[in-house]
C-alpha cells in the first residue's frame, strides 16, 4: 500500500533532467507582461436560509490589475442599498442579503473583469417560510 502511494505521487510529479538548466528558459530581451484576465479560486456556494435570516455570498478574485466587480440578481444589477451589503478586503469579495424576504430567492451572480477579460461564478439562494 505504502509503495503504491509513492508511485502515484511520483508520476504526477514534472521531474527535472539535468540537461534541465535555466539558462535553457532565459532570455537576454525583456519579456512584455501578460496580459490576463481575473481568475476566480474561490466560487459562489448555493445557500439555503430561513426567511428573516442573512445570506452570505463570497468569492475571491485574484489578480494583479485593477478588477471592477459587479453583482447580479437573476441577471439584473444589484445596488448597494437597503438589505444589500458589499464588502471587499484585498482579493475576497462579498454580497451579505440581510433580513432576507421570500423574493430575494434566485440566482445570484459575480462578473469580475479588467481590460483583458472577464469571468464570474454563480449560486443561488432558497429561502424557506418561517
Amino acid at each position: 500500500m505504502l509503495l503504491l502511494l509513492f508511485y502515484t505521487f511520483r508520476t504526477s510529479t514534472i521531474e527535472l533532467t539535468s540537461d534541465d538548466t535555466e539558462e535553457e528558459f532565459s532570455d537576454s530581451e525583456p519579456r512584455a507582461p501578460l496580459k490576463l484576465p481575473p481568475e476566480i479560486t474561490l466560487v459562489l456556494r448555493n445557500r439555503d436560509i430561513k426567511e428573516g435570516n442573512f445570506a452570505k455570498f463570497a468569492c475571491r478574485v485574484v489578480n494583479k490589475k485593477k478588477v471592477n466587480v459587479k453583482w447580479f440578481k437573476d441577471d439584473l444589477p444589484i445596488k448597494e442599498e437597503g438589505r444589500y451589503i458589499f464588502e471587499n478586503e484585498d482579493d475576497l469579495y462579498a454580497l451579505t442579503v440581510t433580513k432576507a424576504k421570500m423574493l430575494d430567492a434566485g440566482h445570484y451572480k459575480i462578473v469580475a473583469e479588467n481590460e483583458n477579460g472577464s469571468v464570474e461564478s454563480s449560486a443561488y439562494l432558497s429561502i424557506e417560510r418561517k
